[in-house]
């Protein structure tokens, strides 16, 4: 394996876990809103302090996960026509969802931090859909 390929995987695989740790503040927060009628306090604590650190670095952590797509594809863009057709589909699918999923959040953002209004629950929920959508994705084009 050359050093190109390896630090293609390296930052493959870097952006493979930043994704899954942002999309998991979905899961926190089903968790937490479950969890903060039935637990101690320690515990409910616990899970509001990792779902606030999750939401207040959210965007921090999708530009590391966009960053660190881009960085493999260059890593991988020379030895592109020698890869299997499946890597070659998945690797386009992937950056296809993220695509979108980035360009959803950047208008989530706009739309909340500067026009100062919300949006439809569907949009935040198609925002959620499609980082799950990469993950998976992702995982198969491991």
């Amino acid at each position: 394996m050359g050093t190109g390929r390896a630090g293609g995987n390296l930052a493959g695989a870097f952006s493979f876990f930043i994704a899954v740790y942002a999309a998991s503040q979905w899961i926190i927060r089903q968790w937490y809103l479950n969890i903060k009628r039935l637990a101690g306090k320690w515990l409910v604590q616990t899970s509001k302090n990792l779902l606030m650190f999750l939401r207040k670095h959210h965007q921090f952590f999708g530009w590391i996960v966009l960053a660190g797509a881009v960085g493999h594809m260059v890593f991988f863009f020379p030895i592109f026509s020698s890869m299997s057709g499946y890597e070659e589909m998945t690797s386009f699918i992937a950056i296809g969802i993220l695509t979108l999923s980035v360009i959803l959040g950047m208008w989530l953002w706009i739309n909340s931090s500067w026009r100062k209004r919300h949006t439809p629950k569907i949009v935040h929920t198609l925002h959620s859909v499609l980082t799950i959508a990469f993950c998976v994705i992702l995982f198969l084009h491991i």
